[in-house]
Formats: C-alpha cells, sequence, structure tokens
C-alpha cells in the first residue's frame, strides 16, 4: 500500500503546528494563557479520572443523561417496591432484594438504595440516592 502525497502533507501541517506549539510553549515563548498540548492532555486525563469530565459533558447535554421524567418515575417505582416489601416482610431491603421478590423486574441504574438502622433482613428506613444520571 502506498501513502500518496497528498494524504502525507495533510498530515504534516498539523503534526507540525502541534510540535511547534509544545516546544514554543514549553520554552516560555506563548502566552501563558495558551497551553501545551501535553498540558492539555494531562488536564483532560485528570478530570477523566475523577468524573468531572461525565460531569461536565452531562450538563452540557454532549452525552445523554435520563430526563426528569424518567428520574421521578424509577424513584416511584422505587418507593412503592420498598412500602409493598415492608408491608409484607415489616422491614426495607436492597434492590437485589426488591428483584428477587419480584417488585421490581431489574435493579435501577438511576438511583440507589442506601438502607437504614440495620442490612437487607432488618433495615427500619430507607433513603433514595440520585445516581449521576438523575443528578
Amino acid at each position: 500500500m502506498r501513502i500518496g502525497r497528498t494524504a502525507v502533507l495533510n498530515w504534516l501541517l498539523p503534526v507540525v503546528a502541534l510540535a511547534a506549539w509544545e516546544v514554543f510553549g514549553s520554552a516560555g515563548m506563548l502566552p501563558r494563557y495558551l497551553s501545551t498540548p501535553s498540558a492539555i492532555l494531562a488536564a483532560l486525563w485528570e478530570i477523566t479520572l475523577t468524573g468531572e469530565l461525565f460531569v461536565a459533558l452531562a450538563a452540557t447535554g454532549v452525552i445523554e443523561t435520563a430526563t426528569e421524567q424518567e428520574c421521578r418515575n424509577d424513584r416511584a417505582v422505587l418507593i412503592v417496591a420498598e412500602e409493598s416489601y415492608r408491608d409484607t416482610t415489616g422491614h426495607y431491603t436492597d434492590q437485589q432484594g426488591l428483584e428477587d421478590a419480584g417488585l421490581i423486574s431489574s435493579q435501577s441504574n438511576l438511583h440507589s438504595i442506601e438502607l437504614i438502622g440495620g442490612g437487607p433482613e432488618n433495615a427500619t428506613d430507607y433513603v433514595i440516592v440520585d445516581e449521576a444520571a438523575c443528578d
């Protein structure tokens, strides 16, 4: 396979421009507000690891999050399931317990359940916590 001259030239200018940007920026020859490509990539990596990138992308609508209605419906299903479970057992449980009892078809990825006053076999109360998609 032969790489044509046009293909090489199409890649050459951006590569040379990035290299010059890195060299001049590292040498302090560019304004402070113009970070080097390596500094930009390092910052991108950091916010990816901390989860800040996901939050920023979700806030701007670049990635899809659950709609408010989906979040409300999911929360309502969990509340009804928890109350039904308590009516039959005398205590609250986690999502696995709700699923095992047939009160929900699958565990929610929009909310989690924090049990209060005990574990899945004897909790006296619960709190439904929004996951990232519903924040």
